[in-house]
């Protein structure tokens, strides 16, 4: 039987090894003489100690993490790109697919419509969903929300303004509907 390793033992663990350092400090203080070893073990242990005590945390964030990546690579096995008729490139560097074909000498690709791109969204926060929580969410709205949201975070960690990555989508948007004849 295996045991996993909880934040209670870690807690055990540490006391015990708290316990032991100040059992230590007490003799050198009793002794009334500075105990070079004792200071370096006692440096040591303030160290890694942090490490230790968040042990738990980070095992419980890593069976996560591989979950979520085992649910994406299920998805992605599945997952056609034909379906959201983009290619590989355009993906890549951000182009639609008309300017990708023009730089691949091929014929420009046909513009998707707005039913199109509502599918794609549709397809992206599905999959976001089976991610996220191992199953599709009812409604989308809260799951898209969602989205949004862990976008922002990702935003701001790779310094990019969220509030300029939403004009540029909305400006985007517009055009788009434009082009349709959609009235907004």
């Amino acid at each position: 039987m295996t045991h996993t390793y909880t934040t209670a033992d870690a807690n055990r663990l540490l006391g015990l090894a708290d316990q032991c350092l100040e059992d230590w400090a007490e003799n050198a203080i009793q002794a009334g003489k500075p105990d070079q070893e004792y200071e370096e073990r006692n440096a040591e242990w303030q160290a890694i100690r942090p490490l230790l005590a968040a042990a738990p945390a980070l095992l419980q964030a890593l069976v996560r993490s591989t979950d979520t990546m085992r649910d994406i690579l299920r998805y992605l096995k599945k997952w056609n790109p034909e379906d959201m008729r983009i290619t590989s490139l355009a993906m890549q560097i951000g182009w639609n697919e008309a300017t990708a074909a023009k730089a691949k000498g091929g014929a420009p690709a046909v513009t998707p419509t707005c039913a199109e791109r509502a599918q794609r969204a549709e397809h992206a926060v599905l999959a976001y969903a089976r991610a996220k929580e191992g199953r599709d969410y009812d409604p989308l709205a809260d799951m898209a929300s969602d989205l949004f949201t862990d976008l922002c975070h990702l935003f701001v960690r790779e310094g990019v303004s969220p509030e300029q990555m939403m004009q540029r989508a909305q400006l985007h948007y517009e055009e788009e509907c434009t082009e349709e004849g959609i009235v907004l």
